[in-house]
């Protein structure tokens, strides 16, 4: 853990690249005021030339930043991506699962919202096309973490929502289910083989956002509507 101005981040470092997970001390909800002006600190924080979020819509579609003045806070899309350096993106969670991903041999950076809508349509899979066919990365340069999230132990979902995942034909193969409960890691760490990223190469922040005691984070299943949202974020030096 990472205390940073008295607010605490899980973080990690990787030479020139800096990712940062918050904990449930701040509310970063974009809907609310006292939400933007926490977002907007973080450039103080952690000095930046700009922090990039986007109107989160549980979809597939990922966000390229081509410049530091660029808005993208309207941008209805689930996914940032960018080669730019000192500027932050990131996105919002409260159960869903905070994807990072990096390429330190093309500098390019992207955070990736994939909450179940995302994962079932494999929103990481389009990250990782876009950074190979944007910006040349390569699968084997890639590296991911995926962040708190809700886990298998408290996402009970529909009998319908379980049949769909299992019927899906890129996760076959794959026990996501323990009954009714869901595992999005495991989703996920199935797109990322299937696209051949390395295993050595993918690190699992192990916080369960619904239950977790020793950790505040925000949660919607646990909390509805009064729940906050969490912030993570990924920046290049």
């Amino acid at each position: 853990m990472t205390k940073i101005n008295n607010k605490e981040f899980i973080s990690f470092s990787d030479d020139k690249f800096e990712i940062y997970f918050s904990i449930g001390d701040k509310n970063y909800n974009r809907k609310l005021e006292e939400g933007r002006n926490n977002i907007e600190n973080l450039k103080d924080i952690f000095r930046l030339n700009s922090i990039k979020y986007l109107t989160q819509i549980h979809s597939d579609k990922i966000i390229s930043v081509l410049s530091v003045d660029e808005e993208t806070y309207s941008e209805e899309a689930d996914g940032l991506i960018t080669n730019l350096k000192n500027v932050g993106v990131g996105v919002f969670y409260a159960d869903c699962v905070p994807v990072i991903l990096y390429d330190k041999v093309k500098d390019v950076i992207s955070a990736v919202h994939s909450g179940w809508r995302g994962t079932y349509d494999e929103i990481v899979n389009n990250s990782i096309s876009m950074m190979k066919d944007k910006y040349k990365s390569k699968e084997e340069d890639i590296k991911v973490i995926i962040g708190p999230h809700i886990r298998q132990c408290c996402y009970e979902v529909s009998e319908e929502l379980k049949d769909k995942f299992n019927n899906k034909e890129s996760f076959k193969g794959e026990n996501l289910f323990d009954g009714r409960n869901l595992s999005l890691e495991k989703v996920i760490l199935k797109t990322l083989r299937n696209n051949r990223i390395k295993e050595e190469n993918i690190q699992i922040i192990k916080l369960c956002t619904c239950c977790d005691t020793n950790n505040k984070l925000h949660s919607y299943r646990r909390d509805g509507n009064e729940a906050g949202r969490c912030y993570s974020f990924i920046v290049k030096r």
